[in-house]
């Protein structure tokens, strides 16, 4: 999307529409603007390029995500996975942000870097689970740890909720999704990124479970 344009991604499900409008309260509305429907209840709007601009997610505030450089939104007549189609709400032309707005989007918070973990190692309370759930653990830090720029995002959202149906099936303990959230941000993740992700990963699991192979509970410790 950035060679094109920046896309302001409202998720009403993180909490989107209450940060827009805060965000407009503050800064007063948005500017007009192309507008699609995604079919899940939010929305992207479409506005002029911003040179260096870069993706995130809820970096601005929780439910507002932005679409630029090395990004891509679909468009109408795109489905969502969910089989509903996207549409134009607003198909006028593709207008520049506000200087406040932009200003805002582009004043990013600092992000934890590996130095923060500098001399820190991965630990294993073992009483928290079983053998089984204690190799699944250390092999999704592995595939984290392990995932090619890109594609850790991926990696993490699915990790999660692999580890996520353990705990619903009594292998893990749910404390130790902090091993998953450290291994995310060794690699460079940043710290809104990751919790949005692993959030994302948590609720979409709902009552899911996975236990041991044949439903045999491994000892514990």
């Amino acid at each position: 999307t950035g060679v094109t344009r920046v896309v302001l991604d409202i998720d009403p499900a993180h909490g989107g529409r209450a940060s827009l409008a805060a965000l407009e309260a503050q800064h007063g509305p948005l500017p007009t603007t192309a507008v699609t429907l995604t079919g899940g209840g939010g929305e992207h709007r479409h506005f002029l390029p911003v040179p260096g601009l870069r993706n995130s997610i809820g970096k601005i505030a929780p439910g507002l995500d932005i679409r630029a450089e090395d990004g891509y939104v679909l468009l109408p007549p795109s489905k969502n996975a969910a089989g509903k189609p996207y549409i134009w709400a607003d198909d006028r032309a593709v207008n520049p942000l506000s200087p406040d707005v932009l200003e805002t989007i582009t004043r990013q918070p600092r992000e934890m870097t590996p130095s923060d973990f500098s001399g820190k190692k991965a630990y294993f309370p073992w009483d928290t689970f079983s053998r089984y759930g204690r190799g699944a653990l250390a092999r999704a830090q592995a595939h984290i740890l392990e995932a090619d720029n890109g594609e850790r995002n991926k990696v993490l959202f699915g990790e999660t909720k692999d580890i996520m149906r353990l705990v619903n099936g009594g292998e893990i303990d749910v404390s130790e999704l902090k091993v998953l959230r450290d291994a995310a941000l060794q690699v460079g993740l940043g710290y809104h990124e990751t919790q949005h992700t692993m959030g994302s990963a948590y609720n979409s699991v709902g009552s899911e479970y996975r236990t041991a192979p044949n439903y045999r509970k491994y000892d514990r410790g």
